[in-house]
Parts: C-alpha cells; sequence; structure tokens
C-alpha cells in the first residue's frame, strides 16, 4: 500500500472517530436535555406536608370574598373576610375536613403539565399581575407557600401559574408554569364545597 493510500486510510478513520465522538456527544446533551426536563415534569411545584398546614387562604375564588380554612383543635373551620360573599354562604363555621384534606392532597401532589422557557411573557399578559385567584399555604413554622393562579392558555386552556415561598431561605425566583386545565376552579374552590353539611 503506497504512502498515499495509508495517508488517506488514516484520514478516513480519524474523520469517523471525531464523527463518531460528535454524535455521542449529542446524543447525551439530548438525554440530558430531555432528563432535565422530565425532571423538571416530575417536580412538585408546592414542597409541603399536608399535616403541616395550619391555615389555607383562598383570595379570588368564583367571585366570592376571600376565605380562610383553619385547623382547629378537633377541626377545620372555614370564615370568609365579609362584605359581598356574605349573603351567600355564611361568614363562619364548621369546614367538611375531608374536602379540605382532597384540596390539601391536591396541592401537594400539584404536577405542571410544563414550564415557560425564557424569555417570560409579561405577567399582565397572562393574568398573574394581579392574579386571578391566591391559594396561600401558612406551614407550622409560619412560613408561607404561595400559589398564584392565572389566566388560561389559549391554546390548550392550561392555567397559568407561579410559586412564591415567603419566609424560607434562599428560595430561587418564581418561575411560570402551565398547570392542567380547570386548575384554577379545583384548586381555589368556591367555599361552599368546603363547608361541613348543617346537623340534622
Amino acid at each position: 500500500m503506497s504512502a498515499q493510500a495509508r495517508l488517506a486510510l488514516g484520514s478516513a478513520a480519524l474523520l469517523a472517530a471525531v464523527a463518531a465522538l460528535v454524535a455521542s456527544a449529542w446524543l447525551l446533551a439530548g438525554r440530558r436535555d430531555e432528563a432535565a426536563r422530565q425532571a423538571r415534569a416530575d417536580a412538585r411545584p408546592l414542597s409541603f406536608a399536608p399535616a403541616g398546614v395550619q391555615e389555607v387562604i383562598v383570595e379570588g375564588a368564583a367571585g366570592t370574598a376571600p376565605y380562610r380554612l383553619s385547623r382547629g383543635r378537633p377541626a377545620w373551620r372555614i370564615s370568609l373576610a365579609g362584605g359581598a360573599a356574605a349573603d351567600r354562604t355564611p361568614a363562619d363555621g364548621p369546614a367538611d375536613a375531608a374536602a379540605v384534606e382532597r384540596l390539601l392532597a391536591e396541592l401537594a401532589a400539584l404536577r405542571p403539565r410544563a414550564a415557560i422557557p425564557e424569555p417570560l411573557p409579561p405577567l399582565p399578559a397572562v393574568g398573574l399581575d394581579p392574579p386571578r385567584a391566591r391559594v396561600t399555604l401558612v406551614l407550622e413554622r409560619g412560613s408561607r407557600l404561595v400559589l398564584e393562579l392565572g389566566d388560561d392558555h389559549p391554546f390548550d386552556r392550561s392555567v397559568h401559574a407561579r410559586v412564591r415561598s415567603e419566609g424560607r431561605p434562599a428560595t430561587p425566583p418564581a418561575e411560570l408554569l402551565l398547570l392542567p386545565p380547570g386548575s384554577r376552579e379545583r384548586l381555589a374552590p368556591d367555599p361552599s364545597a368546603l363547608r361541613a353539611e348543617p346537623e340534622r
């Protein structure tokens, strides 16, 4: 084999090795990106234990006044902030413990459909400044988790949302999320759905 043929063969082998390295790096990067996307999808934006929630404050629920669910001993209680909705629902009384626990379980298990990538849309454009509804969880040591719910996405009716922490150290900036359709109504329900049935 001539020197020129050996040189051509060596160059071809080197090119093949470089191409294999580039393909491997591209596949690994794609897998890392996919793993990161999957991790974001699997993450629960509200990290809390339902048993540690002392109060749930709901604002903007289906045209009603803000209301508060307070963990009592032995039972949950509901109280409205007065005003507009007082004629529709009694202002203060026992809450349906099973309904409150279902709400807390749904909030704890909440998983977004997607995180909105940069550049983020302006908050007023997605109904988050001010939010259409807000659910605040008051935890045992006084820290708060705040779920803000905005407008429906025009494409698939996913709900724009973001989560903020108050009183927790080193919290990262809130990212914008897309929650499943109907999340605003389920996670910020009308207070009548959480009241205990009157005893007969």
